[in-house]
């Protein structure tokens, strides 16, 4: 599907791994007290983007959702800087500096 989309020149709408990391700590910050899996932060990063289905729905090449690729590298390169911590497979929490990012009302 995303080699056909890419095809007919259908722009993508889902955003990279980099600027899913900003929602990503900001939705850490806001849950300082949970662990959340890669499906919740998913669920916040495709409501904080206003993905449709369709691009929710893209495949890569080995059958994994774009979407939910990028969220994956999002967390794992903050888990790399030392942003998150990731208590157990596939779930993350924010780490102190998650608090000083500005919350929206």
């Amino acid at each position: 599907m995303l080699k056909k989309a890419i095809a007919l020149g259908v722009i993508m709408a889902v955003p990279k791994y980099d600027e899913m990391m900003y929602p990503i700590l900001d939705y850490l910050a806001k849950n300082p007290d949970n662990a959340l899996s890669n499906i919740e932060i998913g669920d916040y990063v495709c409501e904080y983007f206003a993905l449709n289905d369709f691009d929710k729905g893209m495949k890569t090449s080995s059958g994994q959702t774009l979407f939910m690729n990028r969220v994956q590298w999002a967390c794992s390169y903050l888990k790399n800087a030392g942003l998150v911590i990731s208590p157990k497979r596939a779930t993350f929490s924010g780490r102190v500096c998650c608090s000083i990012l500005p919350h929206s009302a």
